[in-house]
């Protein structure tokens, strides 16, 4: 279904934005290095660049392919963790989910004409041969039950999150906030979560308004395309602090979530098999493509705080690389387009061989990531200055902060520093003393250039 094309095309591509909120406590120097993820899957492309803070080490990276989920088939996951505190990061780049009502008015239409074709037997039974009408009747409720059975294990897996159709999760769409706590319980490694509280911020949800008004009219004109009615695109954000017992000791956390919705009226019609069969079970439902993104920190209890500035610094230098994420979302584009074709075409067998052969797929993402990386201008300059806007928009909101101008990269860090240095290998010290100069300290090796500050 070409609808999830219409949700890669709004997309965030950035990791997220700041967890904490409140006053800050920095420290008197912040270190940040640049660390690459890589995608072997796709020609070993550079997938994210996250900043490290001095001291942090990485603690997993990986960017995981389902190409069993060929609507979202790879995202980026990464956690980090710090010198001190236990404190640790983690952050899941984008989840997908689709679900539409239609299956489940579908699943109870049949069930209910199944039983309703057995009930007219059973009736016609007992007025034409009363004397077998009994043996009639049981061996038409008998002959249905396993088809009832099935259409009863499709509904549950649909409303578990246990099914796939059309190349994504279908899960029913959920509130930020329940996305957070649902992520808790999922947890087996933990105990005693309890929810400290949950905030809605407010600067961040103006910037996500103003995202959707942007965008607005170029999903309702792909909708027309698709001859889709389209009911909305719609965002919810929750920030969810937390504790929970894992090991004997007590933690803090803090989840960020954001979540996107796009949703669309089915104008589908079926042919009912009888008058009998009451309304049409899947003109007018809802189907929703919706998706998440997850920042999370925690600490020992009581600890969290002390490390905003190092959190502040990840989320706001860390970043998805907007080629990889391209190449992947066309990707998901040819495999969904070719997917539909061979089920319009009743060749849905031919697609799947072609899924199992390894080469011809590694081939595909090959080709893929070409032809994004030749054409990158043209590709992102349609939509880059607002996706960029909105993503500076949703870190600058929730903190103040200050961009520096390096050689190449710009660099971000906290209003309380006065001072920044850059080393010719990317390493920078951020400082607020205007004494320190790295050139000078026996604590610094190599040749280091002063930063100046730029605008947003």
């Amino acid at each position: 279904m070409g609808i999830k094309r219409v949700f890669h095309g709004i997309a965030v591509l950035t990791l997220g934005a700041l967890l904490l909120s409140g006053g800050s406590s920095h420290a008197q120097t912040l270190e940040l290095t640049k660390v690459e993820i890589r995608d072997p899957m796709m020609n070993n492309a550079v997938a994210a660049r996250v900043a490290l803070p001095s001291g942090w080490v990485i603690k997993e990276r990986h960017v995981p392919w389902s190409l069993d989920l060929y609507g979202d088939p790879a995202r980026v996951v990464f956690g980090l963790q710090g010198p001190a505190d236990e404190v640790e990061f983690a952050a899941i780049s984008r989840l997908q989910f689709n679900f539409d009502q239609s299956w489940l008015a579908m699943a109870d239409y049949m069930h209910n004409e199944m039983i309703r074709m057995a009930d007219e037997q059973c009736q016609t039974a007992w007025r034409f041969t009363p004397g077998i009408a009994q043996q009639l009747c049981m061996q038409a409720n008998a002959s249905m039950q396993p088809e009832l059975q099935k259409i009863q294990q499709r509904k549950a897996a649909l409303l578990s999150g246990q099914a796939v159709d059309n190349g994504l999760t279908v899960r029913q769409p959920m509130w930020a906030a329940d996305i957070a706590q649902w992520l808790l319980r999922e947890n087996r490694e933990i105990s005693d979560v309890r929810i400290i509280k949950i905030e809605r911020p407010a600067d961040l949800e103006a910037m996500l308004r103003k995202a959707v008004v942007e965008q607005d009219a170029q999903v309702r004109q792909m909708a027309v395309q698709l001859n889709l009615p389209f009911k909305g695109l719609s965002f919810d954000v929750a920030r969810v602090f937390f504790s929970y017992t894992k090991d004997g000791k007590g933690y803090d956390g803090v989840s960020l979530v954001i979540a996107r919705y796009c949703t669309f009226v089915s104008n589908q019609q079926i042919v009912r098999l009888s008058a009998q069969s009451g309304p049409d079970p899947l003109y007018g439902k809802e189907f929703v493509v919706w998706s998440v993104h997850i920042n999370s920190a925690t600490a020992l209890a009581g600890k969290l705080q002390a490390h905003e500035s190092e959190l502040a610094a990840i989320v706001a230098n860390s970043a998805v690389d907007p080629v990889w994420q391209a190449a992947v979302d066309k990707f998901a584009e040819e495999i969904t387009r070719k997917v539909t074709e061979a089920r319009q075409k009743k060749q849905l067998e031919m697609w799947e061989r072609e899924m199992a052969h390894q080469e011809k797929m590694q081939q595909m993402r090959n080709e893929t990531f070409n032809y994004v990386s030749k054409s990158r201008q043209e590709v992102f300059e349609r939509r880059s200055e607002a996706l960029s806007n909105a993503a500076t928009g949703w870190t600058d909101a929730l903190t103040d902060r200050q961009r520096w101008q390096g050689s190449g990269d710009k660099y971000v860090a906290p209003n309380d520093y006065d001072y920044a240095w850059e080393r010719s290998d990317g390493k920078t010290v951020f400082s607020n003393d205007s004494s320190f100069n790295p050139n000078h300290s026996s604590d610094y090796s190599g040749d280091w250039k002063e930063m100046s500050k730029a605008p947003w």
